[in-house]
């Protein structure tokens, strides 16, 4: 029988749970999904639960039965043995904890948005069918009388006990205007029901309405700040939830604000109370045994607004206090938790600025950590820094939090590193991850695959070649050698012991990588500038600090020379540009202006002196000016090598193409210190229309990659010649819209192949935008190099106007909009190519609409997304360019040379598809802060290429994704007021 029910049809399925139950006498009678305040398991966890009841008149043997949330695995947790007398009840915690000894615990938790629960005999037969639906948090769903027919709410939930009054639905929740802000006048608010049976009862002080709260009857005249809380009651039903409203006068910020409510029983209540000691604690820091040492979540209201007031998102949330030891500061770290049962799963606004991912399942609101109220950067600083690079960062916004209604001072947002940031920022599987923290501590999956890796070090000759090609497969060993030398070089002192976390896809080549993870204790927080962080990450003395099994995966791989060169050399290319200390404290003045106008505020609030904070600015410019050179000397001493070198690159001619080194690559005439000793990888990297020709040292190899190991200062030009082989590809370069009265072919678009060798078009689909227009190229069509494919309205048309033209077809059997349309071109396996959404308004060229020219693409390897990249067709080819170069290319300044280009540049990616690399070219006017980042089809943000400080003129960047699947990504370009992007197609 569960075998045809498993194939049933969901509506079959949903039919079932409101008929009456199936025959049994075993029946599942209550559930709670969003277990806060309840009761508590054996670990003292308020874990879901679900409650089964014996309706027959004997006792019900439930050995080998099953419990399940997966109506296709009956036996998804198995009962031992265990009985129910007659009409008695048992409780069954759904906690994921799957203990069958003592209370019982299942191997799945509860959806509190809603799912079903199957119980089966030991023969697999469904019993009992239960859909528990979305359930607010600490209310229940079960029968009344207990086994009875009918369903109800249940508030105060009854586990193993007779259930209580049976609600059938819960009334609907009040309507209060306006919402919630931050006014400079008084106002009124307006508060109504949804029933005229409905009471409204409301609050002014944070508190959860009840029914001895003040009857709602007139608008409430709100002119100072004020939380207004409201809810309905009405006769036979549950109340409804709580609606909330905060009104924060004159609190303008140049931070975002974010407005949290919370009863305040649920944060300074002694025994419920999740910021409190509460009554059962040490007596000295950091008070363990606390409430804030517990992780309670408690329900809460959240409002944000972006800075100058405009309004983010608003809901109901779960809070936790988050963290280690800076739990015991008095100002602490919130936990966010969205849920279905609050009323959304995600929190889905841009918290963390316009380019970072939207919807997030956990937020933290955090208090800084060990770096609370001293320069309240350091860890948020690091990985702003360390975002540039192939590591797991996390995002960062500060704001001004207000706790009901009080000032509460700065928060950092940050994302928190689990499967859910994984999933956004990797796109992986959330479920098939292994998670592992310090000494291989899971946090998902399991953590037999590392302890493969361990035994694999510990067993190998890691001098060998073949081990670390092994290794390789097992690791990421770039990901671990950069994710070490960031470490090191911004002495975290609070590691690597502790604050470690490291993950893989549960996949045949999922590989470890390393987060970088609570970073407050780095950059001098306790002045350490020439602490020998490289001594403390390689120390191996039984019973002392780091303890060797901590330092043991380091140690291991810097005996193989090949990984050891290129750790040392990331080093270097550290110490040699993004982490300049001109560039460093540049980043880290931008850091200090965004929450400076905000820390006097929050100094007094917490009372502190503002000379903390301003000392530790300080400590930090100290150490970020001599870290280097400290760096440098841990480095000599502990690899033995004699000194340090000067290496100076160059490309010839300038704009040619770049030299790409360890960790970073350099386009134009740059010097850096490396060591003696220890090889140079230098890697020749000619941008499109150029060749690699040879090196400027005759004894070096005539080989684009080459191992440099001077004895001295030294050094290199890159020469390159034009002509090189350029990528085949197909580019819209032209579009006929909107013809002249006088000049009319029919609408037309032109593709061009900027390529030195063919490009094949066959099957390729060009669409407007409706799908239902769609042409297929015919089989066998190329693109010559550097040639063009015209495809037409009307072809007989068409060369009537322009008969010199071979190289077009057509009929598309549709035009084009006069008024602005999205061209589309998919290759032959039905993935997006190329778009333009052009439009006939500015900032597009207006005439093309109508006045006679076409929209001609300056430049192929501009963005032809952007208007910018466009203009109309300029005499004697004021009809348009068809079939040959555009009459607005001569000119453009567009094909790079030394000199600095007129405007903010991103050219065309190159090659473009890809695998595995691609490079990124662009041009800055002046001198600027520059952010290169790419993103998803989702605007996930998956790689930092570069976040620094960089001179006017042209530079380059080498993206090599690792781990990405196949598809479309974006790489934006930012500086200050401005972005650009351009497309980018990973073909595996």
């Amino acid at each position: 029988m569960f075998r045809q029910l498993s194939r049933m049809a969901p509506l079959i399925l949903a039919a079932l749970l409101v008929s009456r139950p199936l025959p049994a006498e075993v029946l599942i009678n209550e559930a709670l999904s969003l277990n806060l305040l309840g009761i508590t398991d054996e670990d003292g966890e308020a874990s879901d639960w679900i409650e089964l009841y014996n309706t027959g008149p004997m006792t019900a043997h439930l050995g080998g039965w099953g419990l399940s949330d997966d109506v296709t695995d009956p036996f998804q947790w198995i009962f031992p043995v265990v009985d129910i007398p007659p009409g008695e009840a048992l409780l069954v915690f759904a906690s994921g904890k799957n203990r069958l000894i003592g209370e019982l615990h299942t191997n799945f938790k509860l959806d509190d948005g809603g799912e079903l629960v199957l119980l089966s005999d030991d023969d697999g037969e469904p019993k009992d069918l239960l859909d528990t639906g979305v359930l607010p948090p600490d209310v229940s769903r079960g029968r009344s009388p207990d086994g009875g027919l009918a369903w109800f709410f249940f508030s105060p939930p009854t586990p193993g006990g007779p259930n209580g009054e049976a609600f059938p639905a819960i009334a609907a929740a009040p309507l209060v205007s306006p919402e919630g802000g931050l006014p400079d006048s008084p106002l009124s608010v307006e508060i109504s029901s949804p029933s005229p049976e409905a009471e409204i009862r409301y609050t002014l002080d944070a508190f959860v309405p009840d029914e001895d709260s003040p009857l709602y009857t007139e608008p409430i005249l709100v002119d100072t700040s004020t939380i207004v809380r409201a809810r309905c009651y009405e006769e036979g039903l549950l109340a409804s939830p709580t609606r909330t409203r905060s009104y924060l006068f004159d609190e303008g910020s140049e931070l975002p604000i974010v407005s949290l409510v919370a009863d305040p029983d649920y944060l300074w209540d002694e025994d419920l109370g999740i910021y409190v000691l509460g009554d059962d604690y040490q007596n000295w820091w950091p008070y363990y045994g606390a409430n804030f040492w517990e992780d309670w979540e408690r329900h809460a209201h959240i409002e944000f607004w972006e800075p100058g007031g405009q309004p983010g998102f608003t809901q109901e949330i779960g809070i936790e206090i988050h963290g280690a030891w800076s739990r015991a500061n008095a100002q602490k770290s919130l936990r966010l938790i969205p849920r279905a049962g609050y009323g959304a799963e995600l929190i889905s606004h841009p918290v963390l600025g316009p380019d970072e991912i939207s919807e997030f399942h956990f937020l933290i609101l955090r208090n800084a950590g060990n770096d609370w109220s001293k320069s309240h950067l350091r860890d948020a600083f690091a990985h702003s820094v360390a975002g540039q690079f192939d590591l797991d960062v996390q995002a960062y916004q500060p704001c001004a939090l207000f706790l009901n209604g009080e000032y509460w001072g700065i928060h950092n947002i940050r994302e928190r590193q689990d499967k859910h940031y994984l999933a956004s920022h990797h796109g992986v599987d959330p479920n098939e991850l292994d998670i592992l923290e310090r000494r291989n501590a899971v946090v998902e999956g399991d953590g037999f695959h590392h302890i493969d890796l361990l035994a694999y070090l510990e067993t190998s000759d890691m001098a060998a070649d073949s081990t670390l090609a092994h290794v390789q497969t097992l690791m990421d060993t770039e990901n671990f050698s950069i994710y070490n030398a960031v470490e090191i070089y911004l002495c975290n002192v609070d590691w690597p012991g502790n604050n470690t976390r490291y993950w893989r896809p549960r996949t045949a080549d999922g590989r470890w990588r390393w987060m970088l993870w609570d970073l407050d204790s780095t950059q001098g927080l306790d002045g350490l500038v020439d602490f020998n962080c490289l001594a403390w990450a390689l120390k191996n003395i039984e019973g002392e600090i780091p303890l060797p099994w901590a330092t043991f995966i380091l140690r291991r791989l810097v005996e193989n020379p090949v990984w050891r060169r290129d750790f040392i050399n990331r080093f270097a290319d550290l110490m040699n540009e993004p982490f300049l200390p001109d560039q460093m404290l540049a980043a880290l003045a931008e850091a200090c202006a965004a929450i400076e106008a905000e820390m006097p505020r929050h100094l007094e609030t917490w009372d502190r002196y503002s000379w903390i904070w301003d000392y530790h600015i300080e400590l930090m410019q100290n150490f970020l000016g001599a870290r280097p050179a400290y760096m440098r000397q841990h480095i000599l001493e502990e690899f033995e090598l004699a000194g340090t070198l000067t290496l100076g690159l160059d490309v010839d001619p300038p704009g040619s193409g770049s030299i790409e080194l360890t960790e970073i690559a350099v386009d134009s005439t740059w010097s850096g210190s490396y060591f003696l000793g220890n090889p140079v990888p230098l890697k020749a990297v000619p941008r499109s229309g150029y060749h690699f020709v040879s090196w400027s040292d005759p004894m070096l190899p005539g080989e684009q990659e080459v191992l440099i190991a001077p004895d001295g200062d030294y050094s290199v030009t890159a020469i390159f010649g034009e002509g090189g082989d350029i990528e085949p590809r197909a580019v819209i370069n032209e579009i006929n819209y909107h013809s002249a009265d006088a000049f009319d072919p029919g609408d037309w678009v032109e593709l061009h192949n900027p390529g030195t060798s063919a490009m094949d078009v066959s099957d390729w689909i060009f669409k407007d935008g409706d799908d239902g227009h769609a042409f297929a190229i015919p089989p066998d069509m190329l693109i010559p190099g550097d040639g063009y494919l015209v495809l037409c309205e009307d072809l007989a048309l068409f060369q009537l106007y322009f008969p010199e033209v071979t190289g077009a077809i057509g009929d598309l059997g549709f035009g084009f909009s006069g008024g602005g349309e999205l061209l589309r071109l998919y290759d032959s396996e039905g993935t997006l190519y190329d778009s333009v959404l052009y439009d006939d308004a500015p900032p597009w060229p207006i005439e093309p609409d109508g006045g006679g020219p076409t929209l001609e693409l300056i430049h192929p390897e501009l963005d032809n997304a952007l208007p910018e990249s466009w203009a109309a067709s300029v005499p004697p080819f004021e009809h348009g360019s068809p079939g040959e170069r555009n009459s607005v290319f001569e000119g453009t300044g567009v094909l790079a040379d030394e000199t600095p280009p007129a405007r903010l540049a991103l050219l065309d990616p190159h090659p473009n598809p890809f695998n595995p690399a691609t490079s990124l070219r662009f041009g800055l006017p002046a001198p600027a802060r520059v952010r290169l980042s790419v993103h998803d089809v989702r605007g996930r943000r998956v790689a930092v290429l570069l976040d620094a400080r960089l001179d006017a003129g042209w530079h380059e960047r080498t993206w090599r994704p690792d781990g990405l699947a196949s598809g479309i990504y974006l790489a934006r370009l930012e500086i200050a007021g401005q972005a650009l992007s351009r497309k980018l197609v990973l073909l595996k």
